[in-house]
């Protein structure tokens, strides 16, 4: 396959995949290198020494160069006005020898352009740097014969576009000055890298001199460029405020992506990938207009990186200050996608909102690499509230594809982008869906003769021996946690329509995480849980706890559950780390990372070894982080593989067993498609709700029914008295009025919430019923009376008689 063709004066060259050159056309100065003056007139392989592989051809008028994949350049043809270089022996040359002008004093090329009469050459120097690296500084020169032309090697400059844009004055002739420069810099490959590289720059592995991916992609480099200068440069011009200066600008960085994406495939990436991250910079990304055009041909090269490119790219990207990763990066890609009019067509993605989230994506990737931005700040709130959650889970959960985002078929696939409302609902479509077909699976059974087969998990339960009757049902029942789930207590009235759910969520959890009951200890420091390395209860307990966290999600009830980050990390399978360890016991924590940091003998100051000592029921025993661990003193050599060890058996394998049970039960619940979806922290805003109200916002969204509306004097009087409660007061009165203290999903504006009347004058207190979060609220004739029978009924809302 042919990947370039140029032409000469009266002769042609072409480069094939397999990195040969063919010529033909007319020989009468060597021109087509094929050893005759002849002309040739079909395409012919000319012949290199050493079978050199050719990466790069170009013609003159009457001579030709090539430049090979081991740097070096040869050329043939007419070279008596020293097109050539001095080193050729005969004006002319009919077969290709090696230009040795091309790697004088150190220089090495890096690209060739063949003019009418002479020849340009990109050369990169290698330098010492003060440490001993190797360091290069690219520079332009051009070839001509000292006799005739100049004096061998010359400077080409590249317009000092910083230095113009410092001037001051919009006269016709400094602004005409500026556009040129904008428009040789921003469309031109090479020369925007030069302009903005380093003083002098630090690239490594600039040039592809390795036929080894391997090796280029174990050491990355820094990407060179001075992001200071770049932003400064952007800044001036926008500060022109000139409409045309605008336009060229916009103009040019997008021939320049076009002519990166059309060539990307074929040309060695570290002549165009640094461009990536200039363009990326740019403040039109993100923008309307000119700005929409360039973010769209930025984004189209960021789709088709190849895996190594990409995690080069990715590398780069975490490199670069916060201001500009979150402030320019991210949010400029968000402010692109936020302009799509559609993001779905004819039931697939389209081109441009697909690669801009390959782009997030890489974004993402880095941040992960280097946190800059909370979690939270990848969320596009315009894909989360437009698409069809239902066809993407469905599209997600069915389709093949791969984890790079080589093809993008649903937001699934991207789920740092959907807010966790969105994931929260696609995880509720799911359950529903599974309801819906153990259901009819059930009913089925029970037409054909089983009569055990019922559409529910119905526990009967007493209330002074919840534990055992939910242990002993549930194990009996494993089949049947899928199914809708009804709660019964023995001894009492009413239908589970939710709010008798609920109470026994918030009882059980109550009575599982009693410390006194020795399943899990209590941190006074974080106020969290934690699994009880010395529990003398069952691996079915700790599995029955799992379960419970997988139920309450399955049925869509928020519970009273207080485990630190790094519970929800291990269940979707992320290794733990020093910093988890600050949600559990931060004191030990912030002990263990002053051991990592301190600058002096650690093996004389702290006088420590592999060997830790713990309690167990009053008694110190002693545990050895490796065999003979009493023996290791801790060093500033293995001060790291201490503390690694160290994390390691408190989160890990101290709870081993327990975990292992507790994450058993609550995968066999939730172990589906929708949990690969969420983010540990999102997972416990899922299980745990918000932790902090915003009680105007459930003020907004409250429905008024039998007569009652915002203007009425109750209903003023209600909120007014919320809004000067106190915390637990408020918390109680969300218990009373929902079953539960904490906001769900989205916080209390997405908590649909009635207040409804109930009589007019009495002595009668509010009620509630918590399926519905129905509070009815008689129309008391002051706010005094009002106040006292609303606190008295919060603060004896326990048990379902009052539902």
């Amino acid at each position: 396959m042919i990947i370039q063709i140029v032409g000469g004066g009266d002769h042609t060259l072409a480069l094939n995949n397999e990195k040969q050159v063919l010529a033909w056309g007319r020989g009468h100065w060597g021109q087509t290198g094929l050893g005759t003056l002849s002309d040739v007139h079909t395409p012919t392989q000319v012949h290199l020494p050493e079978g050199e592989l050719v990466i790069q051809a170009s013609a003159g008028v009457r001579h030709s160069v090539v430049f090979t994949e081991s740097g070096k350049i040869f050329g043939w043809g007419d070279g008596e006005q020293g097109q050539l270089g001095r080193s050729a022996r005969e004006k002319v040359q009919v077969s290709p020898f090696l230009i040795s002008d091309a790697n004088m004093n150190g220089l090495t090329a890096s690209y060739i352009v063949a003019g009418g009469e002479h020849t340009f050459i990109v050369f990169q120097p290698c330098i010492k740097s003060s440490q001993d690296s190797m360091i290069s500084e690219e520079r332009l020169f051009s070839i001509q014969n000292g006799d005739l032309h100049g004096d061998g090697l010359r400077h080409v400059r590249v317009p000092e576009l910083p230095s113009m844009l410092e001037g001051t004055g919009d006269n016709t002739k400094r602004l005409h000055s500026i556009g040129h420069a904008i428009e040789d810099i921003f469309s031109s490959i090479r020369f925007i890298v030069i302009a903005f590289k380093h003083q002098p720059s630090f690239w490594l592995n600039h040039m592809d001199t390795s036929n080894s991916s391997r090796k280029e992609y174990s050491d990355f480099g820094d990407h060179g460029l001075d992001v200071k200068s770049i932003r400064n440069v952007y800044q001036r011009i926008l500060e022109l405020r000139n409409p045309e200066i605008l336009k060229k600008l916009g103009d040019s960085l997008i021939r320049l992506f076009m002519s990166i994406e059309k060539h990307m495939q074929n040309v060695p990436h570290s002549r165009w990938i640094r461009a990536l991250l200039i363009g990326l910079q740019c403040p039109f990304v993100g923008e309307k207009g000119i700005g929409d055009m360039v973010s769209t041909r930025i984004f189209s090269v960021f789709s088709k990186l190849t895996f190594l490119d990409g995690r080069k790219i990715t590398f780069w990207l975490s490199t670069y200050p916060r201001d500009i990763f979150g402030g320019r990066f991210v949010r400029g890609v968000l402010r692109y996608l936020s302009n799509r009019k559609e993001f779905t067509r004819s039931g697939s993605i389209p081109h441009d909102v697909a690669a801009a989230l390959k782009t997030l994506w890489y974004l993402y990737e880095a941040n992960k690499m280097e946190p800059h931005l909370l979690y939270s700040e990848f969320y596009s709130k315009e894909i989360s509230e437009s698409v069809d959650l239902l066809e993407e889970y469905l599209k997600w959960s069915h389709a093949k594809y791969d984890k790079d985002l080589n093809t993008l078929v649903s937001f699934c696939q991207v789920p740092f982008i959907l807010s966790p409302q969105a994931k929260s609902k696609i995880l509720q479509v799911e359950a529903e869906m599974i309801k819906n077909q153990v259901v009819q699976a059930s009913i089925l059974q029970h037409l054909s003769g089983n009569l055990f087969a019922f559409p529910f998990l119905v526990l009967r339960v007493r209330r002074d021996h919840l534990i055992q009757d939910t242990l002993v049902q549930l194990n009996v029942e494993r089949i049947d946690y899928l199914k809708p789930l009804k709660v019964i207590f023995e001894g009492e009235e009413g239908i589970d329509q939710g709010g008798v759910t609920k109470e026994f969520f918030q009882l059980l959890c109550r009575e599982l995480f009693n410390v006194d009951y020795g399943m899990f200890t209590y941190e006074e420091e974080t106020r969290n849980f934690w699994f009880n390395p010395n529990s003398m209860e069952s691996e079915e307990t700790f599995e029955l706890v799992g379960i419970i966290l997988g139920l309450g999600i399955y049925n869509n009830v928020i519970l009273d559950v207080h485990l630190p980050l790094v519970v929800y990390k291990k269940v979707l399978n992320i290794k733990p780390l020093l910093h988890d360890l600050n949600d559990l016991q931060p004191q030990l924590g912030k002990s263990l990372q002053q051991l990592l940091d301190y600058e002096g003998d650690v093996e004389e100051t702290f006088s420590l070894t592999f060997q830790i000592t713990y309690d167990y029921f009053g008694e110190m025993k002693t545990y050895d982080l490796q065999p003979g661990g009493g023996n290791v003193p801790v060093t500033n050599e293995n001060r790291e593989k201490y503390t690694e060890l160290y994390v390691k058996y408190l989160l890990e394998d101290s709870i081993k067993d327990q975990f292992q049970s507790f994450n058993k039960g609550f995968q066999q619940v939730c172990g589906h498609h929708a949990l690969q979806l969420f983010h540990y922290e999102e997972l416990e805003l899922l299980i745990c709700g918000l932790p902090h109200f915003d009680f105007d916002a459930l003020e907004k969204v409250t429905v008024y029914q039998g007569g009652y509306t915002k203007d009425t004097g109750v209903v003023k009087w209600f909120w007014e008295l919320v809004k000067d409660m106190p915390l637990e007061e408020k918390k109680a009165l969300l218990f009373f009025t929902t079953g539960n203290d904490r906001a769900p999903v989205g916080g209390l504006g997405c908590l649909p919430f009635i207040i409804q009347r109930n009589g007019g004058e009495t002595d009668r207190l509010p009620t509630a019923h918590t399926c519905f979060n129905v509070l009815l609220l008689p129309e008391y004739n002051s706010k005094n009376k009002l106040e006292n029978r609303l606190k008295l009924a919060i603060s004896n809302s326990i048990g379902f008689g009052l539902q």
